[in-house]
Order: C-alpha cells, then sequence, then structure tokens
C-alpha cells in the first residue's frame, strides 16, 4: 500500500518532464497515456516512463521541473 507521502512519478521520453501523481488509478492512468507532455508538446503515444514513487516537496531538486 502507497502512504500519502509518496507519489507515482511519471517521465516524458523526449524533454525528461516529471509528472508526479497523487491518488493514482488506472482511470488517471488511462488518461496519462493520452496527454501530450505539457513542456515539449510530445505526443502521448507511448510517451510516459514510470519512473517510481517519490515525493515532489522532499525532491523538488532532484527533478526536471520544465
Amino acid at each position: 500500500m502507497m502512504d500519502n507521502k509518496n507519489e507515482v512519478i511519471f517521465q516524458c521520453r523526449k524533454c525528461e518532464h516529471n509528472l508526479f501523481i497523487e491518488g493514482i488509478d488506472l482511470k488517471l492512468i488511462d488518461r496519462i497515456s493520452k496527454m501530450e507532455c505539457r513542456s515539449c508538446g510530445e505526443e502521448p503515444e507511448e510517451n510516459w516512463i514510470l519512473v517510481g514513487l517519490g515525493n515532489s516537496e522532499e525532491q523538488k531538486d532532484d527533478y526536471n521541473w520544465r
């Protein structure tokens, strides 16, 4: 079970922009898979990589926030 402090991290294959997602479920994963990157506009097809779990507040210096 995921604790409340962790978020699921997805990363754009093209520009390495990171999405930190709280309260993930299958419907939200489906929406993300159809979403273009907010940073570079990369098309959604096979774009988002599941990176792991993290905390956007504690790790803000560790990730690309462009």
